[in-house]
C-alpha cells in the first residue's frame, strides 16, 4: 500500500524478529547448526516460533540461515503457506482457526485445548520464540509451567510478548529467569542490540511520512501551516480535518494567501501525526531559548 514505507511497526518488528533468535542464541549453551566434527556430529536446534506476524516470519527466516530446524504456528488459517515457504514446517495444533489480518482473542477452553496441543512440540524444542499478541488484549497464555518443567535443560523461551501479560506463564516482565533448568527471558528492549540498523529504519519511515504529506509535493515552493486541532470553525472535533495552506508563493492560480484544503481520512491520519512531531519540535525549541 502507499503507507507501507512509512510504517513503523513493520520495519521494527522485522528486526525484533532477527534480534530475537540472536538473543536466543546467547542464552542457549547449545549450538544451533548442525556440525560435523572429528570428534562427532551434533544435531541442529529445534527452534519453535509462536505467533506468525512480520517479526515471526523474520524470526524463521533467521533460524533457518542459522542452520536450525524451525516449526512454526499461529491461530489464523492462511499463515500456514506462509510458514512454508520459508521452509519451515506448520505445527498442526488445534482445530481453531481464525481469518482475518490480527488473530483475534480465544476463548478460555480455546486457550487450553491450543495449551495442550502445543505442549509437545514446546518440551520437544530447544528453543521457543513467542510473538503471539492480541491488538488491546492480554497475550495469550500458550506455555504454562507445567509444561516448562518438562522441557529440556539448558532450553530457552524468548517471550516478546511479555510487555502486553506473556505468551508464557513464567515470564518475568525485564527480567531473564531460570526455571527447572530453562531459560526464559522477558526483556523488553530487545532492539538495542540492533539500535543502528533499528534507527536508520525509523528515520527512514519518519522521512517517507513526512515527503508523503507535504502539500508541496503537489504545489513546488508553497509554504504549509499545521493549525491548532479545533481552532477553525470547518475544523469542529479534536482531528485535522483542513490544512492551512499558505500560498503567496504557490502558483498564480490561488488568489487568496490562505486556503483551506479538505483532505481524506488518510491524509489527516498523516497531518494529524505531523502535527504532533511539529508541536514537540516547536516546544522543544522555545524551551531552548
Amino acid at each position: 500500500s502507499r503507507a507501507q514505507n512509512m510504517d513503523a511497526l513493520s520495519s521494527q518488528a522485522n528486526l525484533l524478529g532477527y534480534a530475537s533468535v540472536l538473543r536466543a542464541s546467547l542464552e542457549t549453551s547449545n549450538v544451533i547448526p548442525m556440525m560435523t566434527t572429528a570428534a562427532g556430529n551434533i544435531s541442529p536446534a529445534k527452534v519453535l516460533i509462536l505467533g506468525i506476524g512480520v517479526a515471526g516470519l523474520q524470526a524463521i527466516a533467521t533460524a533457518k540461515r542459522l542452520g536450525a530446524r524451525v516449526w512454526g504456528y499461529d491461530v489464523r488459517a492462511d499463515v500456514k503457506d506462509q510458514v512454508e515457504s520459508l521452509g519451515a514446517k506448520f505445527v498442526e495444533a488445534s482445530s481453531t482457526t481464525q481469518d482475518g489480518v490480527y488473530a483475534k482473542e480465544l476463548t478460555k477452553k480455546e486457550e487450553a485445548d491450543l495449551k495442550k496441543a502445543l505442549a509437545n512440540q514446546v518440551i520437544d524444542s530447544d528453543i521457543v520464540l513467542t510473538f503471539a499478541q492480541i491488538p488491546g488484549k492480554k497475550a495469550p497464555l500458550l506455555i504454562d509451567k507445567k509444561t516448562v518443567s518438562k522441557m529440556k535443560k539448558n532450553s530457552v523461551i524468548v517471550d516478546l510478548a511479555a510487555g502486553t501479560g506473556g505468551n508464557c506463564e513464567l515470564t518475568k516482565v525485564g527480567k531473564v529467569i531460570q526455571k527447572d533448568g530453562v531459560k526464559i527471558v522477558g526483556e523488553m528492549d530487545i532492539l538495542k542490540n540492533v539500535k543502528h540498523a533499528a534507527t536508520k529504519l525509523y528515520s527512514e519511515n519518519i522521512r517517507n511520512l513526512g515527503h508523503r504529506g507535504s502539500p508541496a509535493r503537489r504545489y513546488p515552493g508553497a509554504e504549509w501551516h499545521i493549525m491548532q486541532r479545533g481552532a477553525h470553525p470547518a475544523s469542529p472535533t479534536n482531528e485535522v480535518n483542513e490544512i492551512l495552506f499558505s500560498a503567496h508563493s504557490a502558483p498564480a492560480t490561488f488568489s487568496h494567501p490562505l486556503l483551506w484544503m479538505p483532505l481524506d481520512v488518510a491524509q489527516r491520519a498523516e497531518f494529524a501525526i505531523i502535527a504532533d512531531v511539529m508541536a514537540m519540535m516547536l516546544l522543544k525549541g522555545n524551551q531552548d531559548h
